[in-house]
């Protein structure tokens, strides 16, 4: 398995894509974790429901107050992402439909292809060296429910 974390993978629009910082909120944040806003919109903290708007993941572990670099959930970044226990990415059946995170541990956070109550992930492929069909199978996916997404609608 190629990927143990949610990493950024590519930038749909090519070339790099940015990273920003924010400060952790009260929260410690692990690498990998989706992170939404926190008490107010100048600290992060990790995901912790299906129905949070994600700002972006970490891309390292931070601590309570410390600053966090993380990828944002911009529509065009592709993130890999596992999918949970059991669960397995089915690529003929999972393809484009939009699913839920259903695990929120700090640092190890993951999907399951077949729950889409909030639809804050889109899966568009099988990862690179993964088995198709194959519990816990890690998959390329944008975010669709995310601040930003929201930010461009309005």
């Amino acid at each position: 398995m190629q990927y143990t974390d949610i990493v950024w993978v590519k930038n749909l629009l090519g070339g790099t894509t940015i990273e920003m910082e924010a400060v952790v909120g009260a929260t410690a944040v692990k690498k990998g974790d989706p992170v939404i806003k926190g008490a107010t919109d100048d600290l992060l903290i990790p995901m912790t429901a299906a129905d949070q708007q994600v700002v972006g993941v970490a891309t390292h572990d931070a601590a309570v107050g410390a600053t966090l670099t993380f990828v944002p959930a911009f529509p065009w970044n592709v993130f890999a992402i596992k999918c949970d226990g059991t669960k397995l990415y089915e690529e003929s059946t999972d393809r484009y439909i939009a699913c839920d995170f259903v695990d929120f541990t700090s640092g190890d956070m993951r999907i399951d292809p077949d729950v889409e109550t909030a639809g804050d992930v889109l899966p568009i492929a099988l990862a690179d060296g993964e088995t198709d069909a194959e519990a816990e199978n890690v998959v390329y996916c944008i975010f669709t429910d995310t601040v930003w997404t929201t930010e461009l609608k309005n």
